[in-house]
């Protein structure tokens, strides 16, 4: 599968996808505090670890790519430790 990063994942080596949630807080120089928040689409490898495919700033855009990604590849969606779902989270066991 072609990503973003160097080289390509060969399809048989992923075993999932899921959308994190990633809020990252500043301060500008006024000391104001502001947040962003973004939303990666990691992809779970089946030796363990994972990789970051892209990261968005809308989460129902980084939903859609997972769920047809994996539809076409034919990968059942499971719930992965923190990832975000519509209604939350799923918890960490």
């Amino acid at each position: 599968m072609p990503w973003w990063g160097q080289g390509s994942i060969p399809v048989a080596e992923i075993e999932q996808f899921y959308r994190q949630l990633n809020v990252t807080e500043s301060r500008d120089n006024t000391g104001w505090l502001s947040w962003s928040v973004s939303y990666p689409l990691v992809a779970v490898l089946r030796g363990g670890g994972a990789i970051k495919l892209l990261e968005l700033t809308d989460a129902e855009a980084v939903l859609y790519l997972e769920q047809q990604i994996e539809r076409r590849l034919g990968i059942a969606d499971q719930p992965i430790a923190d990832e975000m779902v519509k209604d939350g989270w799923v918890p960490r066991s």
